[in-house]
Order: structure tokens, then C-alpha cells, then sequence
């Protein structure tokens, strides 16, 4: 306390010092004798006339301009939805691309997707099943569509029926791009062109017409994708007992394949009025891709001494064709989600895959195996939904309606194995061919 006290007397003797000094330094005026005289009275020296104010005028504001956008992820109970908007891939790469972006979604090379794990997964498109992303060619379809069509991604992994999931891991459904008319006439186009490395690139065409109540858009693009990848597997067996390595398996598989696809679709969509709107749309899908492989397979025992090898060589090329329509009648009842859709499906696929391979045992030798395999696969798909939506005052929703699938799949598979390619001969047991008709009858009701 005693050393405060002393700071403060220091502080205030040095703000008070040299206002002191210089009252000694002034200059002392000499005095004079006095006289009877009266001075003449002093007049002090005017005041600056300080500035009238300027007149205040009044203030005001310009135009202000807010801008927002919906929510990058959005989330409900049963599913969380994610925007494309921002995402570079949707705008220039694949669907495949988009999905590799989304939390839990895993898309590999060959795109087939899994969800949290499970490979078991129903993909949809505005609520919709799509013949383009059914059956045996959903993988290469997603690798070869563009992304660029779609506004979100949303991922249920516990749907509820309405969505008809056949998928144990969940559905993803695919939201795809609003058009809103406007008044008069707009007319609108782009073209698009994007080049990768190792001979990647792809390429689009977009336009849309709009007049008053009648909106025409259409798009095209193209992909080609030559891609080089290595698999390299590593498989050790375990001693049950002890815990040591048994015997080891590597594989060393370089793969090099590549794959071209077009896509086109046409949209044409008319208000009646209001609150009624018709869209019908045709699309249509054809892509092909070929592939080699030369991979060596080697076992060695605990010593490390090679037991088992052999070298597997192969190539296979497929094709990929689809072709839909859809034509939809929705009538809005008000602007929160009331309405009423009737919506009718068709689509067509053919997907022809063949392929070979040449065996050779290196250890353990034996004779060479030829093999090759041819599959066909073509379906037939008509789909029928009527649904009511309407909101609930809790924040639900009541969904009521009927929908209609009706599938006609048939299968041709042919397997050949021999000792040479000229000496090829059917395999019983693994050729067939299946055909098979179902028909599905589901009335809907949600809250």
C-alpha cells in the first residue's frame, strides 16, 4: 500500500511541475510609475461566433437488399436431405461423383453403392422408381449420368412404406430440378464441356422454351471415362489354435477399362390453371464400356514357399439401353404442400454383358481354362401412383393413395468352359434363363 501511495505522489508531482516551470519562465513586464489618469476602459477581445449549425436534412435509406438460400443439409425424422448447389461434382462430374460426397454413402469404382455399410439399396428419383437405376446396370448408369439435373440428395436409412424400399440398407432418393414459368417469353441454353486427366471428358447440351403456361427444356450430354486401376488383395489364414499364419494369398490384379455413355431427355410441362399442372417426359439412355484384366494369384505356406499360382487374363465388353416416359397430372389445392398427383411409368432396359478368360497354372501346373460367359438382361417396367398429401396442424403430413408396378424380367445367362477356345462346350448346370412376370397392388397411407 505504502508503494501506491508513493507512485501516486510522483504521478501527480509530475503533471503539476512543469506547469509551474512555466509560470516562472513568463517574461515580468515592467511597472510604471501611477498617475491620476484613468485608463481608458478595456474592451474585451470578441469571442469567435461559433458556426450555425447547417440546416439538418432528412435521412434516408436506400434500397436494401437481402439474399438467402435454403439450407445446404436439411433434416427430418426419418431422413436428412443435402443440397447440390455448391457441390463442383454435381455441376460437372457424374451421379456417381455427387454420391461419393454425401455422409454414409460409399459409391466404388464399378458404382455400386452402399449405404452405412449395406449394399442393399434402393435409389429413387422424386419419390419414384426409375428404370435407368434398377436392376444390373444401376452401377454403370450412375457412373455414366450427369449429376448437374439433380438440386438434392436425400438419404433415408428407416424409411417409411410410401417409399416402397426393397433395400435393407435404406433408400436414397434423387430430388431433381424445379422449373418455375414466368411471365412472357424466355428462352434459355448452355453448353458445357469438361476435359480430366488420362483422356477423361464429357460434354452437354441444355435449352429450355417457356411461354406464358407451357415450359419445353431438354438436355444431352456425353461421357467417356478410360480409367486404369490396380487391385492388390492380401488374405491370410490363422492357425485356430496358436494364433500364426498358415498360409498366405496375394493377388496383384491391374485392371484398365473404358466406358461411354449418352443421355437425353425432353420435358414438356403445361398449366391449365393456378393449381394444375401436366409434364410429361421422355428420356432415353445407351452407353457400352470394355474392360481387360491380367491378374497372379499366389499362396505361400508359413515358410514362405509359393504352394499354389496361377495367372488369370480377361476381357469383357457391355452395353447398357434404356428408354422411358412419364406422364403427371398435379393439382395443387395452396401453396403448403396440399395436393393431389396421378403419375404414370414406363420404362425399358437391355443390358448385354460378355466376357473371357484364359487360366494359367504356373504351380502346381495343369492345363489351361478357357471360359467365357454371355449374359442378357432385359425388363420391362409399368408403374402407376396416385397420391393425396396433405399437411397436418403437429407438422405432419396424411398421405393417402394407390400405386401399381408391374415388372416383366427375363434373363438369358450362357457359360462355356474348355481346354482351348476352339474347344468350348456349355456348361449345364450354369446356364439358364429365367422369366418372370410380378405385379404389385399397394395402397398408401402415411402420417
Amino acid at each position: 500500500m505504502t508503494s501506491s501511495k508513493l507512485l501516486l505522489m510522483l504521478g501527480v508531482a509530475a503533471a503539476v511541475l512543469p506547469g509551474a516551470a512555466l509560470a516562472q519562465q513568463a517574461p515580468v513586464q515592467p511597472t510604471t510609475p501611477a498617475t491620476t489618469q484613468t485608463p481608458p476602459p478595456q474592451t474585451p477581445a470578441p469571442r469567435a461566433q461559433a458556426a450555425e449549425p447547417a440546416e439538418q436534412q432528412p435521412a434516408s435509406v436506400g434500397d436494401v437488399v437481402v439474399n438467402a438460400r435454403a439450407n445446404d443439409v436439411r433434416t427430418s425424422i426419418d431422413s436428412t436431405s443435402y443440397s447440390l448447389a455448391n457441390d463442383l461434382q454435381a455441376t460437372t462430374g457424374s451421379l456417381a461423383d455427387a454420391l461419393r460426397n454425401v455422409p454414409s454413402v460409399d459409391v466404388d469404382p464399378g458404382g455400386n453403392v452402399s449405404l452405412r455399410g449395406d449394399a442393399n439399396v434402393t435409389i429413387l428419383v422424386d419419390g419414384r422408381p426409375s428404370g435407368i437405376l434398377t436392376g444390373p446396370g444401376r452401377g454403370q448408369a450412375l457412373i455414366q449420368l450427369p449429376a448437374s439435373q439433380y438440386a438434392r440428395i436425400e438419404v433415408m436409412t428407416n424409411p417409411s412404406a410410401a417409399y416402397s424400399p426393397e433395400g435393407s440398407g435404406g433408400v436414397i432418393n434423387l430430388i431433381t430440378k424445379p422449373t418455375a414459368p414466368k411471365p412472357g417469353t424466355q428462352s434459355t441454353g448452355s453448353l458445357r464441356v469438361n476435359l480430366g486427366d488420362n483422356g477423361r471428358w464429357n460434354a452437354g447440351l441444355s435449352g429450355s422454351y417457356q411461354k406464358d403456361r407451357l415450359t419445353l427444356s431438354g438436355d444431352a450430354s456425353y461421357r467417356s471415362d478410360p480409367t486404369e486401376l490396380i487391385f492388390t488383395r492380401t488374405r491370410e489364414q490363422l492357425d485356430p489354435v496358436s494364433g500364426a499364419v498358415v498360409s498366405t494369398t496375394t493377388v496383384d490384379q491391374p485392371v484398365e477399362s473404358e466406358q461411354n455413355g449418352a443421355f437425353a431427355r425432353f420435358t414438356a410441362e403445361y398449366k391449365l390453371d393456378d393449381k394444375t399442372q401436366l409434364t410429361g417426359e421422355l428420356r432415353g439412355v445407351a452407353f457400352d464400356g470394355s474392360g481387360t484384366g491380367d491378374g497372379l494369384f499366389e499362396t505361400r505356406n508359413a515358410a514362405g514357399a509359393v504352394t499354389n499360382a496361377y495367372r488369370r487374363a480377361g476381357d469383357s465388353d457391355f452395353t447398357f439401353n434404356n428408354w422411358g416416359a412419364t406422364a403427371r397430372v398435379l393439382r395443387r389445392f395452396d401453396g403448403d404442400g396440399h395436393e393431389w398427383s396421378n403419375e404414370l411409368r414406363y420404362d425399358s432396359n437391355a443390358n448385354d454383358t460378355t466376357g473371357q478368360t484364359l487360366t494359367t497354372f504356373l504351380t502346381l501346373a495343369s492345363a489351361a481354362l478357357y471360359e467365357r460367359t454371355k449374359t442378357e438382361v432385359d425388363q420391362v417396367t409399368w408403374g402407376f401412383t396416385s397420391a393425396y398429401t396433405r399437411p397436418m396442424s403437429d407438422g405432419g403430413k396424411l398421405r393417402l393413395g394407390y400405386e401399381l408396378n408391374a415388372q416383366r424380367p427375363e434373363q438369358d445367362a450362357e457359360f462355356l468352359r474348355g481346354p482351348s477356345e476352339a474347344a468350348l462346350s456349355p456348361v449345364p448346370a450354369l446356364n439358364n434363363r429365367f422369366e418372370a412376370t410380378q405385379t404389385v397392388h399397394a395402397p398408401l397411407h402415411h402420417l
